[in-house]
């Protein structure tokens, strides 16, 4: 073990380098699932239109915000947007954060107005109403209920938005997501060539991180492979410097031991350190990033993605407990096997040379 410590030492650069090529592969594998579900998310289904809010409004959609949201609100959403030219234009200076939740509050509110004055219900989060609203996300349907809007008195609007706040926040970020094109398109934007440059821009993105996801691949397995050739190598020359001390009867005696450790157990040692340098030091990599990723995208999945990693880790734990004493039986007994070949195989030539006489 100390040799081992002691040519390790000796690579600690080489092994730094390994460690950041293997952090860059994991955040280049991790970040082509994300791209995947935003080039499906907003790409596909949001017809390549990105954002917390719209970034342009035309006179009649700020006018359905305006009957929607309660008057401190709307006043509020109106002060991130600048009327030039006929359309209200988001400021690009402000944080447009506070303005998407009041956003995706106004189109929840405007939705569920519109689909308790077509069916005649009240408001409820049953899942008919709720597909029926992911159906009607245009804004032709709101302007077609916009006398319904205009109706609201002021505690129907306070309600229906008080509803729309307690709203799940997944269903308030699809609706508003899937209404996000067609305000686009209401202000005089092409959604096809904004859709086909998002895609585009997209599949560039996302071949440019398989290609370097690549690239580390290979550069880390050859940085490894590397490694633990010369680590390899280097504890061959110290056993061999080492077993140089012992006398003729020592060496005599372990002659099958020697043979299977500079031959067996020292390639091992040299695949297991392949090994490490690839997978166990990939994997923690991918692991934190997995779940800060996920945590990001939803705390509830990110506990379960941890739990997944700590009972993979005690899996491999109980394992590596229970195979290491086996390991050295097994090693014992290969010493065993060889020295019992050895002599078989030099009795052999004492019969031959018998027999010839």
């Amino acid at each position: 073990m100390s040799f081992y410590k002691a040519e390790m030492k000796k690579h600690r650069v080489l092994i730094c380098v390994c460690a950041v090529v293997l952090l860059f592969q994991a955040a280049f594998a991790l970040s082509l699932p994300y791209l995947m579900g935003e080039l499906v998310g907003v790409g596909i289904q949001q017809k390549g239109i990105d954002g917390d809010c719209p970034e342009r409004l035309t006179p009649k959609a700020m006018e359905i915000f305006r009957l929607v949201l309660p008057d401190e609100e709307y006043d509020e959403y109106l002060t991130y947007y600048t009327e030039r030219d006929g359309i209200y234009q988001l400021n690009a200076e402000n944080d447009t954060k506070r303005a998407g939740e009041i956003y995706a509050n106004g189109v929840m509110s405007g939705f569920y107005t519109a689909l308790s004055e077509a069916d005649g219900k009240g408001i409820s989060y049953d899942k008919a109403k709720l597909d029926s609203m992911m159906n009607l996300v245009t804004v032709n349907y709101l302007y077609s209920r916009i006398q319904r809007l205009e109706a609201l008195t002021v505690t129907e609007k306070e309600t229906v938005y008080a509803e729309s706040e307690a709203a799940p926040e997944a269903l308030k970020g699809q609706l508003a997501g899937f209404a996000l094109p067609y305000f686009y398109k209401d202000a005089g934007g092409n959604l096809e060539v904004a859709q086909d440059n998002y895609i585009r821009r997209t599949g560039m993105l996302m071949a440019l991180f398989a290609i370097l996801q690549t690239v580390c691949f290979v550069a880390a397995g050859r940085i490894s492979a590397r490694i633990s050739s010369r680590v390899e190598h280097g504890i061959r020359e110290r056993l061999l410097v080492h077993t140089a001390e012992f006398t003729r009867k020592e060496r005599r005696k372990l002659k099958a031991e020697l043979s299977s450790v500079f031959s067996a157990d020292v390639s091992n040692i040299g695949s297991i350190t392949d090994f490490l340098l690839t997978s166990v030091m990939y994997s923690p990599f991918v692991c934190i990033g997995g779940a800060v990723l996920s945590f990001m995208l939803s705390p509830v999945l990110s506990t379960v993605v941890i739990a997944t990693a700590l009972a993979a880790i005690a899996v491999v734990f109980a394992i590596y407990r229970l195979t290491l004493p086996r390991y050295e039986k097994l090693q014992r007994a290969y010493g065993f096997l060889v020295r019992f070949a050895k002599s078989s195989i030099s009795q052999l030539y004492t019969i031959r040379t018998m027999r010839t006489r």
